[in-house]
Formats: C-alpha cells, sequence, structure tokens
C-alpha cells in the first residue's frame, strides 16, 4: 500500500493547516487542497493479482480434467467467479464485496490430510480457489476498505443543548484518493501533524469555522467548536466513553448547534458526521507494513462495532 504523509508548517505566515470543519452526509478523513469527503471511485476492476487468477484457473482445470472422480455440487455463481477471474475481466464493487465476503471460508483454504495427493477431490478446497484462494479473497478485502472509507460518524451527546460529539481527525489511517489521472493513492496523518494542526486551527479562533457539505457558500451560522482533545494515553486523555479507542494523536471534539434548521437536519440524519479541509504539504510517500495495516482495520472494526450499538 502506497502512502502519502501530509504535513503542514507552524508558521502563522503559512497558509497550510485546517481552515474549517464541515458537516457532511458522507464523510471519510481524506487534499494539495483537501476537503475530506467521500470519492467516488471507479466502478469496476481487474487488478487483482496474478496468482488469483491462476487460482481459479486451476480450480476450473481441475473439474474439467476429473469431472468423473469430483463429487462436488459447485454454484453457477462460483463457476462463473472463477470465469471472470481466469479471464482477467472487469468485476464490479459487488462482486468484489461476494468475494470479500467469502473469507468466512477461510478453512477450506488448506487441503484436508485424506486428499492431500489429490487435492482436486476436496470440495472445500476447490471451492476456496473458484473464488480467486487466499490472494484473491484478501484482495478482495483490501479493496473494500478503500471503497467504504472509515466514516468519522459523530453522535448527539447531548440532545437538549444540541452537542454533537465525534472525531475530526484520526492518527495514521489511510485513506484512498484519486488523482487527476484517475490512479488510486492514500494519504494519512500522522499525531505530530494532527497536534500541529489543532494548534494552529485554535490559535487562528476558527472554532467557529464551519460549513455544510464543504460549500464555501454554505457557513454553518450558529454552529461552532466548544471542546477539543488530542487522545494521548501517556497524559490520560483518553477517549470519551461511548468511542471506541483510537490511536494516539487522534483529534476528538463536540460541536454545539444553535442554529434551528441544521439542528434539524443533525437529528434527522442528513449530516453524518465531520469532515476537515485545508491546505497541506507532501511528504515523500512511503508503504506502509501490512501489520500496521491489519492493526488499522482492527481499530477500525472495532470502532463500527461500538457506534452501530
Amino acid at each position: 500500500m502506497k502512502i502519502l504523509e501530509l504535513i503542514i508548517d507552524e508558521n502563522q505566515e503559512d497558509e497550510s493547516g485546517v481552515d474549517y470543519i464541515a458537516l457532511v452526509d458522507s464523510p471519510a478523513i481524506q487534499s494539495n487542497w483537501m476537503a475530506f469527503r467521500k470519492q467516488h471511485f471507479q466502478d469496476t476492476f481487474n487488478d487483482y493479482p496474478e496468482s488469483a487468477s491462476n487460482n481459479a484457473k486451476k480450480a476450473l482445470k481441475w473439474i474439467e480434467e476429473y469431472k468423473d472422480e469430483i463429487n462436488c455440487n459447485y454454484t453457477r455463481v462460483g463457476l462463473a467467479r472463477a470465469r471472470q477471474l481466469s479471464n482477467k475481466e472487469n468485476i464490479s464493487w459487488d462482486t468484489v464485496s461476494r468475494m470479500a465476503q467469502f473469507n468466512r471460508h477461510r478453512s477450506n483454504a488448506e487441503v484436508s490430510e485424506e486428499n492431500k495427493s489429490t487435492p482436486y477431490k476436496d470440495c472445500g478446497y476447490l471451492a476456496w480457489l473458484l473464488w480467486g484462494g487466499t490472494s484473491g479473497v484478501n484482495w478482495a478485502m483490501r479493496k473494500m476498505e478503500t471503497k467504504d472509507n472509515f466514516k468519522h460518524s459523530f453522535k448527539i451527546q447531548d440532545e437538549e443543548k444540541r452537542i454533537v460529539s465525534g472525531y475530526f481527525m484520526i492518527a495514521d489511517l489511510p485513506i484512498a484518493r484519486m488523482d487527476d489521472e484517475g490512479k488510486m493513492f492514500y494519504v494519512v496523518f500522522r499525531k505530530d501533524t494532527i497536534e500541529k494542526i489543532v494548534n494552529k486551527f485554535m490559535r487562528n479562533g476558527f472554532n467557529a469555522n464551519i460549513n455544510l457539505m464543504h460549500d464555501s457558500n454554505a457557513i454553518a451560522n450558529g454552529v461552532y467548536v466548544i471542546e477539543s482533545l488530542i487522545i494521548d494515553s501517556e497524559r490520560g486523555i483518553k477517549a470519551p466513553e461511548g468511542f471506541e479507542k483510537v490511536p494516539n494523536g487522534s483529534w476528538w471534539g463536540s460541536m454545539r448547534v444553535e442554529n434551528d434548521e441544521i439542528w434539524k437536519q443533525v437529528k434527522s440524519g442528513e449530516f453524518k458526521g465531520f469532515s476537515v479541509e485545508g491546505m497541506f504539504g507532501q511528504d515523500k510517500d512511503f508503504e506502509l507494513p501490512e501489520k500496521v495495516i491489519n492493526k488499522i482495520k482492527e481499530v477500525i472494526k472495532k470502532y463500527r462495532e461500538n457506534r452501530n450499538k
């Protein structure tokens, strides 16, 4: 996974940093001018690993060659998936999602002891290969993460006082972006950069710089930041109750919504989260180790589960 780290200059004369926080309907923490809203990516893909294609080819070949010895009932969907993968055809988001969901059959990834010498007789193993095998399913799971980026939803903390709370930024979270040529890349904010962003945001007195959907003409009058925390376990600053643990350096906050119309939109679910926007510099790109990626996914999964309770 190629990652581009975004940075800012704390110098007051430099215009980099977060200028506004928006109330948005589909946020994703994500710019050189960057408004972190959800982006729409291409609809079909064939960038799955060659090994996934080869796995599907192998399964189809075995089914054809040993059809008299194989006693398995394969679905038309599984066979169709294997033909797509073996031919390197483009597949849709729906298909990618089904491949990712096939992860529930991961226990079939290994050939049973009784079929070690005749793996084509192992129905579970054959089915696993039809869906691209381990490399294909792993690719699909990673691909789905780029479609459904971690949404930083907020929750109503105090309805009477009209307070909503949530994360403005999450440290070390890779965010999928698309360049002008349609190529996907990822950006990330480190905790040191988020600290600089928060310091500059507050120093500039931007706590009332709130808009709707990143529209500069839709200023959210009567909405302002009343609480701001940088999560730091070493200092004992933890996420408030009801918010899953996130990496140190993440920016949590609360807004008071005095605007009646906007409050109605918040309560109706028209707005679902916070999203920052601003000017950011770029540091050199790097690769994020798979171990770190898996840890991030684990944190995200726990946050989503907790949020939906």
